[in-house]
């Protein structure tokens, strides 16, 4: 899944609308500026992790990319699952 949709998901979630909403007509709803920074700082994370990997993986062999990548994929796997 995407992160666009783990934001929809997320922003969705009642115990999210209590928190970080205001009730409206008897429903609870998210402001625009949450919705605008939640969206706004999984793409800042996905920067940061880019500059950060990039980094790392200029002193590492190609193998061992590989390695981590299937390790990330299997651990990934098995949340799904668990």
């Amino acid at each position: 899944m995407n992160q666009t949709g783990v934001n929809s998901i997320s922003t969705a979630l009642p115990g999210f609308k209590l928190v970080f909403g205001y009730e409206y007509g008897g429903e609870l709803l998210i402001s625009a500026t949450w919705n605008a920074l939640w969206t706004a700082m999984t793409s800042l994370g996905m920067l940061v992790g880019k500059c950060c990997m990039s980094t790392l993986t200029d002193y590492m062999s190609d193998a061992l990319q590989v390695v981590l990548l299937v390790g990330r994929f299997l651990i990934g796997l098995g949340g799904k699952w668990a």
